[in-house]
């Protein structure tokens, strides 16, 4: 899959609240923008074993990297609003 700069993906830099989980996974663009993104609740989550132990993911970011090409791929995920605990 080659990126397409014809993709807007602007309405994510509108989004403010995630309830369930955020998943972005095989996005061959340079930069995502989630600038208005201030929490992930985390009421339904991505169940995952890291490092042996089970857990729950409220945001996994993978394989974004075209294979063929290193200049392909995600370069930059904005999240300059989301908060921690």
């Amino acid at each position: 899959m080659e990126a397409n700069p014809s993709y807007d993906f602007s309405f994510l830099e509108t989004i403010r609240e995630v309830n369930g989980y955020v998943l972005i996974y095989e996005m061959y663009v340079d930069r995502i923008r989630l600038n208005g993104l201030r929490v992930i609740r985390g009421s339904k989550t991505i169940p995952m074993n890291v490092d042996g132990q089970p857990r729950k993911i409220s945001l996994y970011v993978a394989y974004n990297r075209d294979k063929r090409s290193d200049s392909i791929g995600l370069k930059e995920l904005q999240l300059t609003s989301l908060v921690g605990e």
